[in-house]
């Protein structure tokens, strides 16, 4: 007993072997705490004692998840064989447990996120103290045997909480102090399924009815318009059912009273709103499909009848049903969508600023560098090139203008190296440089027309003349209790970050915040579309489009050469139907025009 002790105070921590006991090892020694038939030792049975924590026990280890096939749920057993625990019941909503399933989740352990009653005082930025009442969210996850009671399981994290506090303080900050105080605790139990990317928190069980918010769901005009009623009575759920459906509120309302008692046995969603798992159990009693929708993907389907379909997507804590039947058909059928985007690399020019070129002579070839001529004569330019033998480089602003010639040194013929570089001159270059310089916005001119440089400061000035907005302590608690502490995005509660709603990069409104927890504003991030060239009033092709149809196969051209006439009247102009460029330049839908 005497190695257990020591051994668990340097922190040394059990770990399973090949043959699936359980040991704890000191060096060269070690002690059997759960042997590979599941059983118990005396070492174990110390090992619990000084911890206070169970050793997994019997002919299965605890810990694992089980695995879903269809209905049934199995887990794997220390002989290496699969056992069925449970089975989900598609008429009841409910599982039906095996006596080793009833073992298995007897064992497991819950965690729990808290929020504690607590006061906030502070000084507000015009030197005016405040105190105010609300909730605090801690940012440990608690972890307890499932087995505990209601009343112990309160018990237990009360005391834990406290015991971590020094009077009564819970959080203090440069502007603010939290207290505990008198009141009701929010106890939640944290439900997370294993996916491809990690645990992901549930939103099923969350509860809707808030005021809907300004948002960018899938086909937002075909969300019915009850999702829209400003009313803060937790009533939108069954709202937009009745008005979906066709049947009485008040029938909705009743059928939602008979679903809480069904999923969660309490009588409380006509102060804190229903949940997707009630909307799901309604969709069942009433016969019914149901398709609910979170980041715009679908969490989860119950197959229906044709046109019987309730499809919901979840932003924030309001639901929004959706009225037309072949968008719900659609939303239905909806995956991730992992679009590839074509990305266009400008190359950084080298050439100098145009304050530097110098004017192009008339006669023999210069020095190597970079010169200009007026815009009008740059094909006069490569004219004389091109009579005295040479090639000259076109680069060219459209098919009918050249921009710029380059011209590369033949040693032989001209009697030096390097290249030249002449570029045409815009009319208005000199007004264009000082308008530049008296911007001061940090924009080198390089000899670009008006239009080019104008949108060019124009993006500058967008990204220039905004400064990232930062909250006071008392706005994101504002904002904290707005959301009831938790994510915006899962729901989750504790620990969180300060996330803009638009990309800071790209958005040029009102710097609208929301809170989101660490794996959401990651995610968030990494799902939204990257700035490709620095330019956000830019739009690309994505490479679905530009694979079916820049590459696509070119038809063969269809020419018809007729004599040239003196007058043509009384002629008709014919033209290719469904020619490529006529087909996007007068479509009738509305398609990017590049």
């Amino acid at each position: 007993m005497i190695f257990v002790s020591v051994a668990h105070g340097k922190g040394i921590v059990p770990r399973t072997t090949p043959s699936d006991s359980l040991i704890l090892r000191d060096g060269a020694s070690f002690r059997t705490l759960v042997n590979n038939s599941g059983t118990l030792t005396v070492h174990g049975r110390e090992y619990e004692t000084l911890t206070g924590e169970s050793l997994p026990q019997g002919g299965f280890d605890d810990t694992q998840t089980p695995t879903r096939v269809n209905n049934t749920e199995t887990i794997r057993t220390r002989a290496g064989k699969m056992a069925i625990v449970r089975r989900f019941d598609v008429a009841t909503g409910a599982f039906t447990y095996t006596r080793l399933g009833r073992q298995f989740f007897s064992r497991r352990r819950s965690q729990y996120v808290v929020s504690l009653p607590a006061r906030f005082t502070g000084t507000r930025t015009n030197g005016n103290a405040y105190t105010r009442d609300g909730l605090y969210p801690i940012s440990s996850i608690i972890s307890l045997p499932q087995s505990l009671t209601a009343e112990q399981r309160d018990r237990r994290i009360k005391k834990h909480v406290t015991d971590s506090l020094v009077n009564g303080v819970i959080a203090e900050y440069s502007e603010e102090t939290v207290k505990l105080r008198d009141g009701e605790w929010n106890i939640v139990e944290m439900t997370t399924t294993p996916s491809a990317n990690g645990p992901q928190t549930a939103v099923t069980d969350r509860r809707l009815g808030v005021s809907p918010v300004a948002c960018s769901l899938l086909f937002p005009e075909h969300i019915t318009a009850a999702a829209f009623d400003a009313t803060d009575d937790r009533m939108c759920c069954p709202r937009q059912i009745a008005h979906i459906t066709g049947v009485e509120f008040e029938y909705v309302c009743e059928q939602m009273d008979e679903c809480e008692k069904l999923v969660y046995n309490t009588d409380t969603w006509r102060q804190q709103g229903c949940s997707a798992k009630m909307i799901f159990a309604y969709a069942r009693l009433q016969g019914l499909g149901c398709t609910c929708l979170h980041n715009d993907c679908v969490i989860e389907t119950l197959p229906g009848r044709k046109n019987k379909t309730l499809t919901f997507a979840i932003l924030d804590r309001h639901a929004y049903f959706y009225d037309s039947p072949v968008v719900v058909r659609m939303l239905a059928k909806r995956r991730p969508n992992n679009f590839e985007k074509l990305k266009r690399e400008p190359a950084a020019t080298k050439a100098p600023e145009a304050s530097e070129w110098l004017p192009f002579p008339a006669g023999a070839l210069p020095e190597a560098g970079y010169y200009y001529v007026p815009a009008e004569e740059i094909d006069t330019v490569r004219g004389q090139f091109l009579a005295t033998g040479r090639h000259p480089k076109c680069i060219i602003k459209d098919v009918h203008t050249t921009k710029a010639l380059k011209y590369t040194f033949v040693t032989g013929k001209d009697l030096q190296r390097g290249s030249l570089h002449i570029h045409a001159m815009p009319q208005h270059s000199n007004e264009i440089g000082r308008w530049l310089k008296t911007l001061n916005v940090g924009i080198p001119y390089h000899g670009q027309g008006l239009p080019s440089i104008t949108y060019t400061v124009l993006v500058r000035l967008l990204k220039k003349c905004r400064e990232r907005a930062c909250m006071s302590g008392e706005e994101r608690h504002a904002l904290l209790e707005e959301n009831a502490y938790s994510c915006a995005l899962c729901g989750q509660k504790g620990r969180m970050e300060w996330d803009h709603t638009n990309r800071f990069s790209e958005g040029f409104g009102p710097q609208v915040m929301q809170a989101l927890c660490k794996p959401c504003h990651l995610a968030k991030t990494a799902a939204e579309p990257q700035d490709l060239d620095g330019d956000p009033l830019i739009s690309h092709f994505q490479k679905t489009v530009w694979d079916a149809y820049v590459l696509s196969p070119r038809p063969p051209p269809l020419v018809w050469k007729v004599k040239e006439l003196d007058d043509i009247t009384g002629c008709r102009i014919a033209d290719v139907r469904r020619c490529r460029k006529r087909a996007l330049e007068y479509s009738t839908h509305r398609v990017p025009v590049f």
